[in-house]
């Protein structure tokens, strides 16, 4: 009986170990450098190079200023279609732009939706897309 368990526990930390190891791989790192002030939610966010992270299970995304290391979690972002390629979106009103939309070749894109700041603006804004490089 003993046996047993010990080998239940054994398993199971296995498999824990295993799927945290998944989890870690399975992760999307890419980098984008921002030319400009941008809003990204709530958060406005400074002109610089950004680290963009899908985590595994793709629940949420973490955005990371390299400068100052501060870092914005969108969880749960709704899901569009695969645009074939990898980078950002901005919807841009004069000199404000907004963070709209996170692509990733191969898989649906992740469209974020008008802020309070965003959903004041009454002029009609132009789409804007940055590239990211493979981290």
């Amino acid at each position: 009986m003993k046996n047993q368990i010990r080998n239940l526990f054994i398993g199971a930390g296995m498999a824990a170990l295993l799927s945290v190891s998944t989890l870690i791989a399975e992760t999307r790192i890419e980098t984008v450098e921002v030319p400009f002030d941008f809003y990204a939610g709530h958060n406005v966010l400074p002109h610089g190079q950004y680290v963009v992270r899908v985590l595994a299970d793709q629940s949420a995304i973490q955005f990371r200023d390299n400068a100052t290391n501060k870092t914005v979690y969108f969880a749960s972002p709704t899901r569009g279609q695969d645009k074939g390629k990898t980078g950002l979106m901005f919807r841009c009103y004069g000199e404000q732009c907004f963070l709209s939309e996170i692509l990733f070749n191969g898989s649906p894109s992740f469209v974020l939706g008008k802020g309070k700041a965003e959903n004041k603006i009454q002029a009609p804004g132009i789409m804007a897309y940055l590239p990211m490089q493979h981290h």
